[in-house]
């Protein structure tokens, strides 16, 4: 749901050093990468493999180094080229020669994440928003709450296993438990819909286009009243309500949510009951309220200093809903219902 926020990272610090840091954390290096030696042998290993295999014509364009700081879209052009071609026979050479060995680097890799967390916003599941990622201190080390998801599975696609921007800092439940290898099916023709999949992609658009919003379970001609009416907090609404994930005909994004099977997550008795708590409290702070208490604060102020900041309707609003809270789990659903 949340884009990981490298567009604003690289107007804080350069790119290329962001991702010559990266490399150089994978090899554990100061220098440059060209001088390791550990790095020269494996680009040979590479590129010997690779030679062997036909149908690889973009893959076969990168240089080692480069693989592992392909952006997300050429990762998907790539994909898009050799996805037929990939078979069992080059995985199990991959995994036996160990040029993309993730498990080896894993907690470098995450180190690395951690450095960057404030920045790229890294403290909410990019895929449900309803856990916490991030990390905590234990012993001066810190340790993470997160996993790192390989977008494209590295199990059927072992050369971005140390891709950087093929991973997602996701919750475990998310990584393990519902998508675990499942992916997002690979195409010629698709390669539009694959680049506004990934939370890493520029063109991730999974919160424009998709709206949660209570329904009712019961048929249109059966129900006679809006939730409105009802007391949000009684048990009868939790049961003819339900919350949907209104995608308005846009599959890459139902297949995202079919894939983390976020709408019947979402209608978890705790999450259910937090969306219809924020009904609640919006039927008894309605924007015609919101605006009257502006009114009168400002007037207040005004009797007692001119000195003070005036409130505005958006600061009271913030005050209320928490509008502003980043850190808060659950923030797309809240800005939906909030409307």
């Amino acid at each position: 749901m949340n884009r990981i926020k490298y567009l604003e990272l690289f107007e804080k610090i350069d790119k290329k050093s962001f991702e010559e840091e990266y490399i150089k954390t994978l090899f554990s290096i100061k220098k440059d990468i060209k001088d390791s030696k550990k790095y020269k042998k494996l680009k040979t290993s590479w590129e010997n493999l690779i030679s062997k295999y036909s149908g690889f014509s973009k893959l076969k364009q990168y240089e080692l180094k480069d693989l592992f700081i392909a952006p997300y879209e050429e990762l998907v052009e790539i994909l898009a080229d050799c996805n037929f071609a990939i078979n069992n026979s080059l995985i199990k050479e991959i995994e036996n020669k160990k040029i993309f060995n993730y498990e080896g680097k894993y907690h470098k890799i995450q180190d690395f994440f951690n450095k960057y967390t404030n920045d790229l916003e890294l403290w909410r599941c990019p895929y449900c928003d309803s856990a916490f990622t991030g990390f905590y201190e234990y012993n001066e080390k810190k340790k993470s709450i997160y996993d790192l998801d390989h977008f494209f599975p590295k199990s059927l696609y072992p050369f971005f296993a140390l891709s950087l921007y093929n991973f997602v800092p996701s919750c475990q439940y998310c990584n393990e438990r519902v998508k675990k290898a499942e992916v997002i099916q690979i195409n010629k023709n698709n390669k539009s819909n694959l680049l506004k999949c990934s939370p890493v992609s520029q063109k991730y658009n999974f919160k424009e286009m998709v709206t949660i919003r209570f329904l009712p379970k019961i048929s249109k001609s059966e129900n006679k009243y809006e939730i409105w009416h009802y007391s949000p907090l009684s048990q009868k609404t939790a049961e003819i309500y339900k919350l949907s994930f209104d995608t308005d005909n846009n599959s890459h994004n139902k297949q995202i949510i079919n894939l983390f099977q976020l709408e019947e997550r979402y209608n978890s008795q705790a999450i259910k009951m937090n969306g219809l708590y924020l009904i609640d409290l919006r039927k008894r702070y309605p924007r015609s309220h919101i605006e009257k208490i502006c009114k009168l604060l400002n007037n207040q102020k005004t009797t007692t200093s001119n000195s003070i900041i005036p409130a505005t309707e958006e600061q009271i609003e913030n005050d209320i809903f928490h509008n502003d809270n980043k850190y808060s789990l659950l923030q797309k659903m809240k800005n939906d219902l909030l409307e």
